[in-house]
Parts: C-alpha cells; structure tokens; sequence
C-alpha cells in the first residue's frame, strides 16, 4: 500500500507490475481512506474506506479517466458527508445512478405532447430544439439536480453566444413545459423552470422576423379557430397590410388575385395581389364555408352574418406568449420584403409588391411585366414559408416565367 498526492498527470502515468494495487491520497484530509486501485489489466478506479454504524465499508466512487481526481475527491467528501448524517453512501450512491436524467426524461415528455394532442409539427420542433440546445449542455443531469441559474446560463449561451433572442426565447418556452410535466409526474418536487425569465424582451415598432418565426407562426394558424387560422395564414402569403387583409371582400377576389382598392386625393386606385396555388386553397375552404352558411356573405375572415374578424393583436400577443416571442401583425409585411430581398428577388418587385403601386410612367407592357414578378415572388415566398426544412439554394432572380395560373372556383 503506497501513499501519494494523486493528481490527473500522476494517475495517467500509474502502472501496476504486481497484480492489483492501491493508492492512497495523502492531500485528502477528511475521516477515511481516499484513494485509487489499478488492475493488473491497468483499470483503474477510485475508491473511500469509511466508517458507517461502527463498520468499515468501502465504496467504488468511479473509473479513471471518465472520473477525474477533483470531482473523485469531492465524491468521497460527499459520501462521508452522508455517512456522517446516518445515510450509507453506498445506497445513496447506488440509488441516485438509477435517478432519472435529463436525457431520459426527453422521451416520457414527447410521448406525454402526443397523448394530449398537440400537433406532430409542434412536437418535432420541440425534439429539435431540445436535441439541439439542450441535451448537449444537460443531458446527463440527473433531473433533481437541475437548478434555475442552469437554466438561465444555457439562455444566455443561446442569445448571447449564438445571437438568437428568438430562439432564447423559444428554448425557454420548451423548457418550462419540459420540467413542469416532470414535477407533474413527481419525477421533481419543483420545475427549475417555473420563474425562469428572457435574457431580453423581444418588440419594438420596427421588429424585423426571421423565417424560421414565421415558420412558426404558420406552424400555429393550424391551431386556431376560424377565421383566424385563414386569416393568419393569409396574411402570411400575401405580406399585406393586417388592415387590408381583414377587411377582405369576396367581391375583390378575380380568379386568382386580389384586388385591392385605394383612395387617394379622391381617387380610386386598383392594385392586383397574385394569389399563388396555396392561397387560393385557403380562400377555397372559406368559400365552402361561407356556401354553407357559416360566414359572411361580403367579407371573407367571418364567422357569420355581420360579424368578420376586425382585430388580431390580442390573438397575436397570445400566440407570441406560447411560441415564446413578441410580434404584431404589421411586422410580416417588412419581414417578408426583407426575406424577399435576400434570397434575391429584385428591390423594384418588392416595393412593388409591399407597396401596392407600380413606379410613376412605366409603360403598360413593362408594367404586366412587373405584375408577373411579382406573382412569381409570392410563389417563391409561400415556397419559402411552407417548407421548414427547405430554402433556395443561394439567391436567385424573379424574371415572372414560369407563373401558373389556377382559377379559385370550378
């Protein structure tokens, strides 16, 4: 039996040439006996001799090097710490190595959304954002261990590191379902995550979305009522004023756009927003809708005679709050021009789409030109907006070849 100072470089270069053999840390001050034993076949382990009710006992603490000395050492203070309270370490510690992991809990919590009928859209974004985020970083945390100020430095390793406030935010969201269900099953007594606040506040009147928010935002209309969930989805595709889209006649409809009105200086001016194939889809269902009798027979967002959908920011302020991010329905219409612009549609198309007027003294054929872009920036758009896992490779240019043209009732 020899005594040393172990450390992580001493332990490394250790080699038995009799069989199995022990070391005894001289640095570990503490009641008991610390130390390493190294197999003839060159394991080695660490391991405490303590006392327990009068008995000597001795307990594996763990490998070299999955265990390095440091976290060894505070091991076996802990266990002597136990020992010292009546509890034996060797049950403790055999009985926290069957207590459930982070990374254990992730299936229990997926299989518990789909039981209560959320969306499997919404599920797999919850799977990607805690394979992605989260179980990196606390995967093997035994769950009862997993405290707030974690939590809250994962956050900030999101927003800061990465600078992503949206999906900061997004993370968060998941994880106070994540550990509330856990407290609900009594897997914890208390969810970690249950005061856990934003690294920031997300809004402002000049909020730009990223796609990926939109996404989500599409994501979510499914779950709405109608005629919010068209609506919602509506004003997704087209990146129309929130005013313009609400107030929605059917008589503006003509085969596959739509016709906006406006007055200006006493003067009434039309302005065609292409409908691409999905949009038409949506108006196809409220059409159905409404020849059944539940709707309105002016206005397209209603849910019957004299009573159309007129205002959304309450609705949006409540879906912002379970996606885990603020907006308001006027921050689509900027984000989309601005979405458009990168993934290279020309600025003249996106003013003339976002701004329902053609430049001053182009000519008619030039103008029918325009009008074709910009139908052909919409089908990009909706592309972009409908396929989560897809995008354009590198930008291209809108030139309006290409449009198809699909009539909204047969």
């Amino acid at each position: 039996m020899a005594t040393i100072e172990l450390s992580d470089e001493l332990v490394e270069g250790i080699r038995s040439a009799k069989g199995q053999e022990e070391f005894y840390d001289s640095g570990f001050s503490s009641p008991g006996s610390f130390g390493l034993r190294v197999g003839k076949g060159g394991r080695k382990a660490f391991f405490l001799v303590y006392k327990y009710r009068g008995k000597r006992k001795r307990l594996t603490l763990g490998s070299f090097p999955l265990l390095d000395v440091d976290t060894a050492r505070q091991m076996a203070h802990e266990a002597l710490s136990l020992a010292a309270e009546g509890r034996d370490p060797k049950f403790e510690f055999a009985r926290r190595a069957t207590a459930p992991r982070v990374s254990d809990f992730y299936d229990v919590f997926l299989s518990e959304c789909r039981e209560d009928g959320l969306a499997q859209r919404t599920i797999e974004e919850y799977s990607r954002i805690l394979q992605r985020e989260v179980l990196p970083v606390l995967g093997g945390t035994l769950m009862r261990t997993v405290e707030e100020e974690e939590l809250r430095k994962l956050l900030e390793k999101v927003a800061i590191v990465r600078g992503s406030l949206v999906m900061s935010n997004r993370v968060r969201s998941v994880l106070r379902s994540f550990f509330a269900r856990a407290a609900a099953r009594g897997v914890i007594t208390r969810s970690p995550a249950e005061n856990l606040s934003a690294p920031t506040v997300e809004g402002g009147a000049q909020k730009y979305l990223e796609l990926e928010d939109l996404r989500a935002l599409w994501t979510e209309a499914d779950h709405q009522l109608e005629p919010l969930r068209s609506a919602l989805k509506i004003l997704l595709l087209t990146a129309q004023r929130p005013g313009d889209v609400l107030s929605m006649q059917w008589d503006d409809i003509d085969v596959d756009a739509w016709i906006l009105r406006r007055k200006r200086r006493g003067e009434t001016r039309y302005f065609e927003v292409p409908l691409p194939t999905i949009s038409l889809a949506i108006l196809r269902e409220a059409k159905s809708r409404q020849r059944a009798g539940v709707g309105d027979k002016v206005y397209v967002f209603s849910s019957g005679p004299k009573n159309r959908l007129t205002f959304i920011r309450r609705a949006a302020q409540r879906i912002g709050e379970k996606l885990g991010f603020a907006w308001c329905p006027s921050d689509i219409r900027r984000s989309a021009a601005r979405l458009l612009l990168l993934n290279g549609v020309q600025p003249l198309v996106v003013k003339y789409l976002v701004g329902n007027a053609p430049p001053k003294g182009l000519a008619p054929e030039d103008t029918e030109e325009l009008h074709r872009a910009a139908r052909e920036a919409l089908g990009l758009w909706s592309r972009l907006l409908t396929a989560p896992t897809e995008s354009p490779k590198g930008p291209r240019r809108v030139d309006g070849k290409g449009a198809k043209v699909i009539p909204l009732f047969s």
